[in-house]
């Protein structure tokens, strides 16, 4: 259907409104990013470099490494609920199985937005770990981390050399380990019993 016929359809006042919605179906991003798997031309990240399996056709190894796919603010999650939740909820960026495309322009405006927000929320954090607040050090850490990641994906949306349909992910991620949290919380929990118990 053309874009008028859509909003019509859609009941939506103004056909420029089409754009805020994503139309491809779940099958349609499984097939972009399954198509690129393997394919250093088009994909940037860990699945560029994915050893390629001889014995079994290129399709089908692409449906091992990626099973699933759905829409995020940034782009798409390749994360297989069906084996885990979410680690990370809402994270997406400093996840993984985050892949972006580029010459999404919703996305990736989305994902410049995010990057200033980054900008003042670690200014924000380093002013208060200035000023002692406690905590505020993990928060000065994580943004950090957040705006390299940021950093990094802007410039490869921003590189002439990568085509436009080219998918992204980010590289360097340490997958979240709910056990790493726990022996984390479980070290600062003792820390301060044994602060508690010297005073």
């Amino acid at each position: 259907m053309n874009q008028l016929d859509i909003a019509k359809w859609s009941g939506r006042v103004n056909v420029e409104q089409n754009k805020v919605y994503d139309h491809q179906s779940d099958r349609d991003i499984l097939a972009l990013v399954r198509g690129v798997v393997g394919d250093e031309q088009h994909m940037f990240g860990p699945l560029a470099k994915a050893h390629k399996a001889a014995l079994i056709p290129r399709d089908e190894f692409a449906r091992l490494k990626v099973p699933t796919a759905h829409t995020t603010e940034f782009g798409y999650c390749i994360h297989d609920f069906t084996m885990l939740p979410c680690q990370i909820h809402r994270d997406c960026i400093n996840c993984d199985e985050q892949v972006c495309i580029k010459g999404d322009q919703v996305r990736e405006a989305n994902i410049r937005r995010h990057r200033e927000e980054t900008r003042t929320l670690l200014a924000d954090a380093q002013a208060a770990d200035a000023e002692k607040y406690a905590g505020a050090n993990r928060w000065v850490e994580h943004q950090q981390i957040t705006l390299a990641r940021l950093d990094q994906l802007c410039s490869i949306l921003d590189d002439p050399s990568v085509p436009a349909g080219s998918v992204i992910q980010p590289s360097g991620v340490i997958p979240a380990s709910r056990l790493r949290q726990a022996a984390a919380q479980r070290d600062r929990l003792q820390a301060s019993t044994e602060s508690a118990v010297q005073e």
